[in-house]
């Protein structure tokens, strides 16, 4: 099983541990497993009426042991990946970390659970050899950030490390942590952060901060409670902190968060390679603009996160009006332009409003390479609250829509057209569809009509060559 054929319900879990044949001391299939990813939700019922009757019924316990056997004889595990698991299908913590404490080879870890995490089960991993953890706890489960201290150990081995937990708390580990390259947390609420994350994770060259900035209102400042500071105050301190930390962060070359109001608190006057950015209705452009100048990226990605926001997209300048002021970034030069799938569906209708918008943003700006992602995949939301992590996920496009994406592959080429059309420094447009294909067009210019006009040419290049392109010019860090 790969993070593309996952164990997906309980009929998976039993056909896969009967498939290693546990009772059998002869068999070695368990010992050749070295990549499991488990996604469990509801068994998938027939649309036959006669065939429903027919599905065995599998017990919770069965399932449960069939769950922990598996992990129990793949002993060999590289990567094992527990992303979902269904609803009343809850292993209790202690068994389940005890039993990973075993996987002795384990070096990636994703963990995402329902129940009641203790620091007696966490300290389980602190002898694997782990190099990339990343864990999810639903609301009033997770541990207090003060029990991850229990992973300390791990500072030996992790490359790559994601918890939920705010990036102030970082301290709490009373731990050095220096080969780690990439590092997701969260933005914390009227509490400045730099410092303690730079010397908790000094060798970073990759930083995500989740969650969205609590602002009473789209222009406004979050209501200050007790001991917090306003957005304008954290921005300064850490625009301070920073000048006292002229040699942070070196390779620092990827920047991503999920708020640009956090870009712009961060106030990381430094140039990265690559910013990400996701907008969202209630955005300051002020902010946005502001979170872009600050770092001079060569690569931005812009996330349209719907439902965040809703009506025409051309209301008050809307994003792509926040995206036409970035023309004094003369450092921009690859822009991503990554819709998910709330926003895909105005694209699938006769309007193509995003496209015109999009084509109207980019004629000022000096992108020479633009990428259009559509993301069909489910939809993820984390919300922090009370100092937990709450994650919602729509699974309703779980399962690809192959038709979809032919459909909206199929139009590529006339949104390339429009939008080569409108920009006299682009000479490289991509429309991506992950888990399908990739189309890419070079862009030409020769004399018009009209005096000093130039009409663009498009030539399609095969799809092996659009790969070529987003690696040598390092944007498949976004694919």
């Amino acid at each position: 099983m790969t993070k593309d054929t996952p164990l997906r319900c309980r009929a998976d879990l039993l056909a896969f541990y009967r498939f290693l044949r546990p009772g059998d001391p002869s068999s070695r299939t368990a010992d050749l497993v070295r990549d499991l990813r488990f996604q469990i939700g509801p068994s998938p019922v027939p649309a036959n009426h006669r065939d429903r009757r027919q599905l065995p019924e599998i017990g919770q316990d069965e399932a449960i042991e069939a769950f922990i056997g598996i992990l129990d004889h793949c002993r060999r595990l590289r990567r094992l990946h527990i992303v979902q698991l269904e609803w009343d299908l809850q292993v209790p913590p202690s068994l389940l970390f005890h039993t990973l404490s075993h996987l002795t080879l384990l070096e990636d870890l994703e963990i995402n659970l329902d129940e009641e995490v203790e620091p007696v089960d966490l300290h389980q991993l602190a002898a694997l050899p782990l190099r990339r953890l990343t864990c999810l706890w639903a609301p009033r489960m997770a541990p207090q950030f003060g029990e991850f201290a229990a992973i300390a150990p791990l500072a030996r081995t992790l490359v790559e490390l994601d918890l939920p937990m705010y990036a102030h708390k970082c301290k709490l580990f009373n731990a050095t942590f220096p080969s780690v390259r990439k590092v997701a947390l969260w933005v914390p609420r009227g509490r400045a952060f730099v410092t303690g994350l730079c010397s908790t994770f000094p060798g970073l060259s990759h930083l995500t901060l989740r969650g969205q900035c609590p602002w009473t209102h789209q222009w406004g400042t979050w209501i200050v409670h007790g001991g917090e500071a306003t957005n304008e105050t954290i921005r300064e301190t850490h625009v301070e902190q920073w000048k006292g930390l002229p040699g942070a962060w070196p390779d620092l070359a990827v920047v991503r968060v999920e708020d640009p109001r956090t870009a712009y608190l961060l106030g990381l006057d430094r140039s990265v390679a690559s910013l990400s950015l996701a907008w969202l209705s209630y955005t300051p452009e002020s902010a946005f603009v502001t979170a872009v100048e600050d770092t001079h990226p060569t690569c931005v990605e812009f996330v349209m996160d719907l439902p965040t926001y809703m009506g025409s997209m051309s209301v008050g300048g809307g994003p792509y009006g926040a995206l036409s002021q970035l023309d004094s970034i003369s450092s921009l030069q690859y822009l991503v332009v990554h819709l998910r799938k709330f926003s895909i569906q105005m694209l699938c209708g006769e309007s193509v409003e995003p496209i015109h918008l999009l084509a109207s943003a980019l004629e000022d700006l000096p992108v020479t390479h633009l990428v259009i992602k559509l993301d069909l995949g489910p939809f993820g939301l984390h919300v922090m609250e009370r100092d937990r992590v709450h994650t919602v996920v729509d699974y309703g496009q779980d399962v690809y829509n192959a038709e979809d994406g032919v459909k909206l592959l199929d139009a590529a080429e006339t949104w390339a057209t429009l939008i080569a059309g409108s920009s006299r420094t682009l000479q490289w447009i991509a429309v991506y569809v992950p888990r399908d294909r990739v189309r890419s067009w070079e862009v030409s210019r020769q004399a018009g009509g009209e005096e000093d006009e130039l009409e663009a040419a498009l030539w399609e290049l095969e799809e092996d060559e659009a790969w070529d392109v987003l690696s040598a010019e390092s944007l498949r860090e976004f694919m």
